[in-house]
């Protein structure tokens, strides 16, 4: 990949196993961009692969997550960026700021009600990056995807019971 273990001091070696279960690293643009935006929130190389993966693998939700992905507020918020993310193809990262900052105002949701669903669906956490700056990395199909996914997946969450 782009690491030589050799030279690597031993605590980092596991590093390289993290880095190598990601499927595919070819996008160097995206790739770059997940390193720049994670030494924000990684203090050495075994945190900055975990931090990465959720740009590379699958997400999973707790329980807790569940409940604030089938919340009504959340799913106004996803067929919202979902219909907005189709309405054009090339997005660039100042659209994207402008969708997040403009949306909340439209949807009249705000706060963690709007920000954590759209964390969870596109990071899997309800803390991390600006959001438009994970849309960017994800691109803007695998953005679609993973809203579409949490649109069907809304049917198979239980109710919350209270």
């Amino acid at each position: 990949i782009f690491f030589n273990i050799s030279i690597m001091p031993k605590w980092e070696q596991p590093t390289i196993n993290e880095f190598a279960k990601i499927k595919d690293i070819s996008d160097k643009n995206k790739y770059q961009n997940i390193i720049k935006i994670g030494r924000d929130y990684a203090q050495t190389l075994v945190e900055l692969a975990e931090w990465a993966k959720p740009f590379y693998f699958d997400l999973e939700f707790t329980e807790e997550d569940k409940e604030i992905l089938n919340n009504e507020n959340s799913q106004t918020v996803f067929k919202h960026y979902l219909e907005k993310l189709s309405e054009k193809d090339n997005w660039t990262l100042e659209d994207l700021k402008d969708l997040v900052k403009k949306s909340p105002k439209e949807l009249n949701i705000k706060g963690k009600d709007y920000y954590f669903p759209l964390r969870l669906v596109f990071f899997g956490k309800t803390s991390g990056p600006n959001i438009a700056e994970i849309i960017e990395i994800l691109g803007i199909e695998e953005s679609k995807k993973r809203l579409k996914k949490i649109l069907i997946l809304k049917r198979k969450f239980p109710e919350t019971e209270e």
